[in-house]
């Protein structure tokens, strides 16, 4: 009981006070972010929020990337095979320093490092390396090497940021896909009925109408296949001529113009243009994330640091939300490191004493 009486109290002066007019975080006392690591797992938190060693992490992955590249080159391979194998061992050897930095960063908890689904495939991509593959499998060897560049996405968070605006899309993405698909169906069964006795080449079948409805609609080459249907196989011809004999020719040239005109501008500047608007929208969605948590970051500092600042009451319980949180931790680890008999606050928290009782012959009368 005496235990759990010291915990309310040290919760209860870590909590702020609300002010009627000034910021309810502005002037309350900053909580030490870190005090139940050990000195070696604060040493490994600097270590990893540090800019320059990010940069030199990123600097490694370009190095692996190149390493990989030059070990493609037959000559180079034979030559250099020794100083490419180490290369291959000291990088490995430096992305396993990381991860292990970034699970002692997380201090009691290294669990936490697994929340984040880009330290999940960093830690995947390192693990790969140590799987038992024969040596004869060099090829196999060198496509789970090249994963390594990979890691330049959740390095640079701009990467990161594009990456997640194609995953944030995905479900807009497949309703586009799907009327794209509309859209072949129905051209491409059109063309078949249209084109395939003058041109069996590009329209010969369903299957065939598709494959050369994607070709136009990259517009790869699209306008030869417009002026076969438009003047007839006879007079352009095309290869080669045993395959595909030109037995039928029926020009169509106003049919052609406009059937390929309609395909080409409702397929490849509609259709087609919906995709990068909706990966546009959901870059722009990501910035606005970004930027709102580099919002809350910066207001965390400036409470940290007792700079005046004007909170609206969604900023003020956020704050709050946070140091609860970080309060929640330092309690379980006073639960978890003090006996229920000997449990001591932090030092430097200031502990109401309680008021002991006094012995009967003792009372005022």
């Amino acid at each position: 009981m005496e235990a759990g009486g010291l915990l309310v109290a040290f919760a209860l002066q870590k909590i702020p006070k609300l002010h009627p007019q000034k910021s309810p975080l502005a002037k309350t006392k900053p909580i030490d972010e870190h005090p139940y690591m050990t000195p070696l797992q604060q040493f490994a938190k600097r270590i990893v929020e540090n800019t320059r060693f990010q940069n030199f992490i990123i600097f490694i992955i370009v190095l692996a990337g190149i390493s990989i590249g030059l070990d493609t080159y037959e000559h180079i391979h034979k030559q250099f095979s020794h100083q490419l194998e180490l290369a291959n061992h000291i990088i490995l050897a430096i992305f396993v320093i990381e991860i292990v930095l970034k699970l002692l960063a997380e201090g009691n908890q290294p669990w936490r490092y697994f929340y984040d689904g880009w330290n999940v495939f960093d830690f995947i991509i390192v693990a790969v390396a140590f799987l038992p593959i024969d040596a004869n499998f060099v090829a196999v060897i060198r496509m789970l090497r090249l994963l390594r560049i990979l890691r330049l996405i959740n390095a640079i968070p701009q990467l990161r940021m594009i990456i997640g605006a194609l995953l944030k899309s995905i479900p807009s993405m497949v309703y586009i896909f799907m009327l794209l698909i509309l859209h072949f169906y129905v051209f491409g069964t059109l063309a078949t009925i249209l084109f395939s006795s003058n041109d069996p080449k590009h329209f010969g079948n369903l299957h065939t109408s598709f494959v050369t409805l994607f070709r136009i609609v990259t517009l790869e080459g699209w306008s030869e296949v417009l002026y076969i249907n438009m003047y007839g196989c006879d007079k352009i011809p095309y290869e080669p001529k045993d395959m595909f004999p030109c037995t039928h020719p029926h020009p169509q040239p106003v049919v052609a113009v406009a059937f390929f005109i309609t395909f080409i501008v409702t397929g490849s500047m509609i259709v087609l243009n919906l995709f990068i608007g909706v990966v546009l929208g959901g870059i722009e969605d990501i910035k606005l994330e970004v930027a709102a948590e580099e919002k809350s970051k910066q207001r965390a500092e400036q409470v940290k640091n007792n700079l005046p600042i004007e909170l609206t009451v969604e900023e003020y319980l956020s704050l709050l939300q946070t140091q609860i949180q970080t309060l929640n931790d330092k309690l379980d680890w006073l639960v978890s490191h003090n006996p229920p008999n000997s449990a001591s606050p932090p030092q430097g928290t200031n502990i109401p004493k309680q008021p002991t009782k006094q012995s009967g012959g003792s009372k005022k009368k």
